[in-house]
């Protein structure tokens, strides 16, 4: 399966405004002309006039309850007294340069699942919104599926129930391309894998079942999802398997901010050097 090629005018009298005109002129002349610009998504400043915009997010989701992270915020117009706003609240933020910021996100903000806008305030406005996601709390561990005689290789589960479901693996690959084969990781070393199932799309959270968290996902961002030449949503992202990973079969698990989870069981199998 491969992946698709890269979704008033007013008017006065001219003779009922010429004194007037002709003292604002003299008066700009004796004090110098200056301007002020106001953007409606927020005004750069520190040696800008221009807007202050946002491009993208990383992370972009992340699990309910996790552990305060840093999150990037490329954009433009960003300057000294640039703050982010992540869901509504001022965060701790850095000034990396003019097109990116860095901000603190404490654990607390990723409390309770769904859509948390993300602003940057310049000089008293801000910048349109850019969604941040957190999704349920869940154990990948403790997803338990088996594909018995006969059974399919995808399973769905749901958690309460979504019927229909809207979240379902279909394929797992390498890079461009997915089949219905397992994926073989080598301990010690990363892939790229390519998922598609419908319901993918940002704001989904991906993880590998297993012990010790051996195996860990690098989530993606908006600029890596996809759809396959026949319009199947689709993603790319790493993975990688510490040197110590457990060998054998693992789920890939996908949820999304509703609660739904699907399972690729099976999908990826760690191997030996």
């Amino acid at each position: 399966m491969n992946r698709a090629s890269p979704i008033r005018k007013v008017h006065f009298s001219q003779q009922l405004l010429l004194i007037a005109g002709l003292a604002l002129a003299t008066l700009m002349a004796a004090c110098g002309s200056s301007s002020s610009s106001s953007g409606g998504t927020g005004g750069g400043g520190g040696g800008g006039g221009g807007t202050t915009s946002i491009s993208s997010l990383s992370p972009v989701v992340a699990m309910e309850n996790a552990v305060a992270f840093s999150l990037t915020v490329n954009g433009s117009g960003f300057a000294s007294g640039s703050r982010v706003v992540f869901n509504g609240t001022t965060e701790p933020t850095t000034l990396v340069n003019s097109v990116q910021l860095t901000a603190q996100i404490p654990s607390v903000a990723l409390s309770k699942p769904g859509t948390a806008p993300v602003a940057v305030q310049t000089n008293g406005s801000t910048s349109g919104s850019s969604n941040f996601y957190v999704v349920p709390s869940i154990s990948p561990q403790a997803v338990n599926v088996t594909a018995g005689p006969g059974a399919t290789t995808t399973v769905n589960i749901s958690v309460p129930p979504f019927t229909p479901p809207t979240l379902i693996l279909t394929a797992v690959g390498l890079n461009n391309s997915a089949g219905a084969t397992a994926v073989d990781v080598a301990q010690g070393t990363h892939a790229n894998l390519f998922v598609v199932g419908n319901g993918v799309a940002a704001g989904t959270f991906f993880e590998v079942t297993g012990a010790n968290n051996d195996v860990t996902v690098t989530e993606p961002v908006v600029s890596d999802f996809t759809s396959t030449t026949g319009g199947t949503p689709a993603v790319n992202f790493n993975i990688n398997a510490n040197a110590s990973a457990t060998l054998g079969a693992r789920n890939l698990v996908v949820i999304n901010t509703a609660g739904e989870v699907s399972v690729a069981v099976g999908s990826i199998v760690i191997t030996a050097p």
